[in-house]
């Protein structure tokens, strides 16, 4: 399964932010032996939304996406997705009420601008957020690409977070593979030029896994990866 995060917000295109959702969703995915094919991070611009989510469809069986759900004027993310496939967006009666609510308990009343936060684009879904405003979507089959599910999900971690494990990991984990395991090796005084040539036979013997090398200033770190334990203790026995 070919899976693809996009972090959308301008913010995180500047040294302020750090996209922190994709590597906490990475983690996650890892857990269901699932993982990125491709992490992209962009701006609050429409044409460069467009073009990323055109090439998105195309190329992924699944899409995540964060950010972009908000009530402000830089928040589009389902427009953009229903004018690409076609969609409508309609008021959602579920996501109102509980929008509703939530400004209630805080003796709040809510903006013109959040009521476009509880626009759904036919043929998807709601999916809860009950610690923010803004719902987020689950998409399967979406017209012109049957096989293909959309994730759009806050940008705000701890909303991203609690939907995650609540409502779209239970319809991820079907799906999942065998869980992913890692073997880490930290070695220090050797450059990562030196280190890349004393391993390269082993590499090689077991070129069916998946190897990474990691330099910073003090150490090397390499790091291999599968979802079979045994050809992993097979490396170290090398």
């Amino acid at each position: 399964m070919r899976i693809e995060c996009i972090a959308i917000g301008t913010e995180l295109l500047t040294t302020r932010r750090m996209d922190t959702n994709s590597v906490w969703l990475g983690e996650r995915l890892a857990d269901l032996g699932l993982a990125f094919h491709r992490k992209t991070a962009v701006g609050d611009n429409r044409e460069d939304l467009a073009e990323l989510f055109r090439e998105a469809l195309n190329r992924s069986d699944l899409i995540l996406t964060t950010g972009g759900l908000g009530p402000t004027f830089d928040d589009f993310t389902k427009e953009l997705f229903a004018e690409l496939l076609g969609a409508d967006l309609v008021e959602d009666a579920g996501s109102l009420k509980e929008m509703l609510a939530y400004y209630a308990v805080r003796n709040r009343v809510p903006a013109q601008s959040n009521f476009k936060q509880v626009l759904i684009p036919v043929g998807a879904e709601p999916l809860r957020n009950p610690v923010g405003t803004a719902p987020g979507v689950w998409w399967q089959d979406p017209k012109g690409h049957p096989g293909v599910r959309i994730v759009m999900m806050p940008g705000v971690p701890r909303e991203m977070k609690r939907m995650w494990e609540e409502q779209v990991e239970p319809r991820i984990r079907p799906l999942a593979g065998k869980p992913t395991h890692a073997l880490r090796m930290v070695v220090a005084g050797v450059p990562e030029s030196t280190l890349d040539e004393r391993i390269r036979e082993v590499r090689e013997r077991h070129g069916q896994l998946e190897w990474t090398i990691l330099a910073n200033l003090t150490q090397v770190e390499l790091l291999v990866r599968s979802d079979d334990l045994s050809s992993l203790e097979q490396v170290l026995s090398d």
